[in-house]
């Protein structure tokens, strides 16, 4: 598995990647004391080679910046997952 350090508007994000496969699924961990890993840590090691899998540490989680979000929370973290698949797909 892979870590990769990701620059977005809000922060740097930190990414765990596994596999480089055509189909391409992007996991979400949950809020409050979650993570990429802690969340993800067993499925991540249930996809094949067809898969590339991207779990990132939600900005403020894990071992991603810890920021302070000002506007809408829910529209940032959108708009940051949108841009990473975009610059990675």
């Amino acid at each position: 598995m892979q870590q990769l350090k990701i620059q977005t508007t809000y922060g740097m994000m930190r990414v765990f990647k596994k596999g480089n496969g055509e189909k391409i699924v992007l996991l979400l961990h949950g809020a409050v004391c979650d993570h990429a890993l802690l969340s993800w840590r067993e499925v991540l090691g249930q996809f094949d080679e067809g898969y590339t899998v991207y779990a990132p540490d939600l900005l403020g989680y894990g071992l991603s910046d810890d920021i302070r979000l000002t506007g809408d929370f829910y529209d940032s973290y959108v708009y940051d997952m949108s841009s990473f698949l975009d610059k990675t797909a």
